[in-house]
């Protein structure tokens, strides 16, 4: 029994490495066309941050299929104070491009229909 947990967790720790090895190359967007930069907003500056944050997209010459989960978050700081407005507007200027460019490229290359996407947002602690 010991020996099954040992090699449960030494097999998950050889996982986590191999994860964090290959994530340089993943999320490298070196190699992307300037149409594929354009797409996801990497030519603006408002909109590049949240472009390079979409590692769901695999970079040219890898695997065509997404990552199995990704998570984009933006938002302010837990203690900050809270502008909902400037908050509201400056946040979908940063991911409306991007965004749109992920789920254009996804149905561009037949993945999107097989692709789970959820877009949440948070309302509802300010009153």
């Amino acid at each position: 029994m010991e020996d099954d947990q040992l090699e449960a967790r030494i097999a998950s720790y050889e996982l986590a490495y191999r994860m964090q090895s290959a994530a340089p190359k993943v999320v490298d967007l070196s190699d992307e066309t300037e149409n594929t930069r354009r797409l996801y907003g990497l030519d603006q500056k408002e909109t590049a941050h949240t472009g390079r944050k979409l590692p769901a997209r695999p970079p040219t010459g890898r695997a065509r299929r997404p990552l199995r989960a990704t998570l984009l978050r933006l938002g302010q700081q837990m203690g900050r104070p809270c502008d909902l407005q400037g908050n509201h507007s400056r946040y979908c200027r940063e991911s409306d491009r991007p965004i749109a460019g992920l789920l254009k490229d996804l149905k561009q290359r037949g993945i999107l229909d097989s692709t789970l996407v959820i877009w949440g947002g948070e309302f509802g602690r300010t009153p």
